[in-house]
């Protein structure tokens, strides 16, 4: 049940959290009921990972809608990512870029409204967000395909 969940901090380089003593799919049920109500920053980020690491991405969607009430730009930026990587890049936009808009210093939130941007045509916005995301002193889950798509985005133009 959602008791035997724990947080242990994960060592360096990244910092962030992991899950022990729940598999994916019960992480996924648990944080599918209490997300609304996650208080602590750290377990929030825990939201995502698991929500993206679902079977599927239908799942995905189901978990993070329940997320559709909270302006913590952590869950917004989830609703968006889900939505991108379900191909529905113009439901994402809006989302990813509200999340940029309130958490503008994340580079995975930057990362993410890029390519958001690049699948819609929006080069230069695109080129603009993943400049920050990849300059930035911090690494996060998909920065090699951050630089990938700026190296791309700066040699075709």
């Amino acid at each position: 049940g959602p008791r035997s969940v724990s947080y242990v901090r994960q060592a360096a380089p990244r910092d962030h959290w992991v899950l022990r003593g729940a598999s994916f799919n019960s992480a996924s049920s648990h944080f599918g009921d209490c997300a609304p109500t996650i208080r602590r920053p750290s377990c929030r980020n825990s939201v995502g990972v698991v929500l993206m690491r679902s079977a599927s991405l239908d799942r995905a969607l189901q978990l993070s809608e329940k997320l559709a009430g909270s302006l913590e730009p952590t869950f917004v930026n989830t609703r968006g990512w889900v939505r991108y990587k379900r191909g529905e890049y113009q439901q994402a936009l809006p989302l990813l870029q509200q999340a940029v808009d309130t958490a503008p210093d994340s580079p995975l939130m930057r990362y993410h409204l890029g390519m958001a941007q690049l699948r819609l045509g929006d080069r230069d916005a695109a080129r603009r967000n993943l400049e920050v995301a990849v300059a930035a002193s911090s690494p996060f889950a998909g920065l090699d395909e951050a630089r990938s798509a700026l190296a791309e985005v700066k040699r075709t133009g």
